[in-house]
């Protein structure tokens, strides 16, 4: 019997200096501070430095995670606790079996 993955199971993955973790509202606060800088959004198609701007970034992938179209995750810094960066894998189709 072969089972299935589930991509989109909330986990937690723990590495060395940082984890990740399924990214919620609860990250808004560490995540606006460390997405304040302008020039962290310089090659990416949106900027979330802005006011209440990381808000919608953070619901914005939460949605994706709830209509299964990605699988969004805090960045923890193990010493501090504190959410120092998000990423999501934005890609999952269960038919090719793995997430990109």
């Amino acid at each position: 019997m072969t089972e299935t993955a589930d991509y989109f199971a909330q986990v937690v993955l723990i590495g060395e200096r940082v984890r990740l973790e399924p990214l919620s509202q609860r990250h808004l606060d560490d995540l606006s501070i460390a997405g304040a800088q302008p020039e962290i959004w310089r090659w990416l198609p949106t900027e979330h430095h802005y006011s209440g701007s990381m808000a919608y970034f953070i619901s914005g992938a939460r949605s994706q995670y709830a209509h299964r179209k990605a699988v969004p995750f805090a960045t923890i810094h193990m010493k501090s606790s504190h959410a120092v960066g998000a990423n999501r894998y934005t890609y999952c189709d269960t038919t090719q079996a793995r997430p990109q």
